[in-house]
């Protein structure tokens, strides 16, 4: 019971941004168990939501029914409006969670305004689906199986991200990131990114797009966050995945350091002495449980 509890707790997600405070419910149910699409429909099952809800159809089909009408969709993500009557139906690989946003003040807010202009509709509407979006989705379904802790604070820095995305692809403009850097906390969201693409050719301008920032917002707030340049946080990054393969893994050093993606090996070997103050097979041979 205790464990339920918690978990129903654990499934409201806030986000605050610029005056703006967005309330996501999701739980493990995420990965949605909704009637198949070879089921009878029955008008009695049609139901309204008093918030957002996002489907994002990754594989398959979903099918929405209306009083008066039914609408497939594949390869996209389906925003159905509050209070509005349906029932959905699908195939496999189906994603959902709800979402609600409001003002938290009565100063103007760009982002505000953005999600209103966005997401209210009378009707439900469509949005691309994406490869970033795809890996988003991948990544919240496992987080249900992480610690609780962490699974609250990746969910929250992933939901947000999926919002913020929808909202930039379809204004055309990241512009809603200028000015949050002061009110808004990047941290989750930054060291995701670095614990999740260490092993890319990671930029400052590749961080700056995901975030809606600018590359400048983004190297102060590196600085701020891990008192380091984005280079810095980058190797180290790298330097505690490739222990932790020195530790737990048979992999050879070249292997290692081509899956976390050092330039060359001798700048490896010279970081690695820099860092621990010896070599990486020496690492291993003491560091190994016997």
């Amino acid at each position: 019971m205790a464990e339920e509890y918690l978990d129903a707790i654990n499934s409201l997600y806030t986000v605050k941004c610029d005056d703006v405070q967005i309330v996501v419910k999701i739980n493990k149910s995420f990965n949605t168990r909704i009637d198949s699409v070879s089921h009878v429909f029955s008008p009695s099952a049609l139901h309204t939501h008093l918030d957002y809800e996002l489907f994002f159809v990754t594989e398959g089909k979903l099918r929405l029914h209306e009083v008066d009408n039914m609408t497939d969709y594949s390869d996209c993500v389906v925003c159905v409006p509050p209070l509005f009557e349906h029932y959905s139906q699908a195939e496999t690989g189906i994603y959902r969670f709800l979402f609600s946003f409001r003002k938290v003040s009565k100063k103007p807010s760009a982002l505000y305004d953005a999600l209103q202009s966005v997401f209210y509709s009378q009707r439900p509407h469509v949005f691309p689906l994406g490869e970033t979006m795809r890996v988003y989705i991948r990544d919240l379904e496992t987080m249900f199986s992480s610690d609780r802790l962490e699974r609250i604070m990746r969910i929250r820095s992933i939901v947000s991200l999926i919002i913020f995305g929808i909202v930039d692809e379809a204004t055309g403009s990241a512009a809603i990131g200028a000015g949050k850097e002061a009110t808004y906390d990047y941290s989750d969201h930054i060291e995701y990114i670095f614990s999740r693409e260490y092993d890319r050719a990671l930029s400052v301008k590749y961080v700056a797009d995901k975030l809606h920032l600018s590359t400048r917002q983004v190297s102060r707030l590196i600085k701020k966050y891990y008192n380091a340049s984005f280079s810095e946080v980058l190797v180290k990054k790298r330097l505690s995945i490739a222990c932790y393969l020195l530790i737990h893994t048979d992999l050879k050093v070249s292997e290692i350091i081509r899956t976390v993606n050092f330039e060359t090996e001798n700048y490896f070997y010279t970081v690695f002495r820099k860092e621990y103050g010896t070599t990486p097979l020496r690492y291993r041979r003491q560091n190994r449980l016997r």
